[in-house]
């Protein structure tokens, strides 16, 4: 039995149809990515798992269990949490302040007027052990106001994890971030995912990232699920190439002024991991430093033998 299960899910407000029969299974431990364009139906999809909306049709499962009258909050006690867009932190607290109210209130500890000193080490322990996950720990005493985006949503991720979550849902974790902040956040997805053992479902624009990292990708399209499968089966899926050019790609300068005429595909060799790019080396654990993405033209290669040799020539993308 499927993880999470949604069955012929649609969702309407008003007139507009925001998704239409969206159907798709995912297994317990899984790291799945959603893409598409803005205005596929991503954020709308994450709504209707997490209790936000109630879906127009069809039907959701959780671990074997109807989730559609179950609320928000329900939800999140049952292990379902997410992220949104726009970081949701406290700004003029600390780190530390902001895992500690996160884990009082997870240990219903939040109207207490005190604790007792076995709780307090309890508490003291479990933020500890997030700042360690999340490695966050060396910022522990920064006030998350001043601190850059990227770290921000670090600390938010960290919260989320304070309600012990069976499925994580992330919206667009990496938007508005530099290099070296997407290379953290995209390490610290892998890791919760395999060292963790947490399934989780992220949205994502940035192509590379979602490759890379993904055990499988669902791809929606205009409120449509348009195909899911593996990074080699939806790069190999025709009727993915349209919504897949109009998303973020990391290219070469040539390939960048190409436009989307280039609908290029990235081949997954090894699980992408931010550890070598922290330690000096390339995007990929185990791979040589430098350039490490390899790109293919699969649309003109064959009918348009010029454009298949400059495709070529421009065949390496530093991650």
């Amino acid at each position: 039995m499927s993880f999470l299960t949604l069955d012929g899910v649609g969702r309407r407000f008003g007139a507009v149809q925001a998704l239409k029969g969206i159907s798709l299974s995912v297994e317990k431990g899984e790291l799945r990515a959603i893409i598409g364009p803005n205005g596929a139906g991503k954020t709308t999809l994450f709504n209707l798992i997490s209790g936000y909306f109630p879906p127009s049709e069809g039907s959701i499962k959780f671990d074997g269990q109807p989730i559609l009258a179950v609320s928000p909050n329900a939800l999140v006690r049952r292990g379902i949490i997410r992220t949104f867009q726009i970081t949701q932190v406290f700004l003029s607290l600390s780190v530390y302040e902001n895992l500690r109210v996160a884990v009082e209130t997870a240990m219903g500890l939040q109207l207490r007027p005190w604790i007792s000193r076995n709780v307090r080490n309890q508490v003291e322990a479990k933020v500890e052990e997030l700042a360690a996950i999340t490695r966050i720990g060396p910022k522990m005493d920064r006030i998350v106001g001043e601190m850059s985006h990227g770290d921000q949503r670090v600390v938010e991720v960290g919260i989320a994890l304070s309600r012990h979550p069976k499925l994580l849902l992330l919206d667009e974790p990496t938007a508005g971030m530099g290099d070296e902040e997407t290379n953290h956040m995209t390490d610290l997805i892998r890791r919760l995912n395999k060292e963790q053992g947490i399934t989780i479902l992220f949205v994502e624009h940035d192509m590379a990232i979602v490759f890379g990292i993904a055990d499988r990708i669902t791809v929606l399209d205009n409120g449509t699920m348009l195909a899911e499968g593996t990074a080699r089966e939806i790069s190999e899926n025709p009727a993915c190439n349209r919504p897949i050019s109009a998303m973020r790609w990391r290219r070469t300068r040539h390939e960048r002024g190409s436009g989307n005429r280039w609908c290029a595909h990235l081949l997954r060799q090894e699980p992408y991991s931010a550890r070598r790019v922290a330690e000096g080396g390339g995007g990929r654990a185990g791979g040589a430093a430098g350039p490490q993405w390899r790109w293919q033209n699969h649309h003109h290669a064959q009918r348009d033998e010029p454009h298949a040799a400059k495709s070529r020539q421009c065949e390496t993308v530093r991650a």
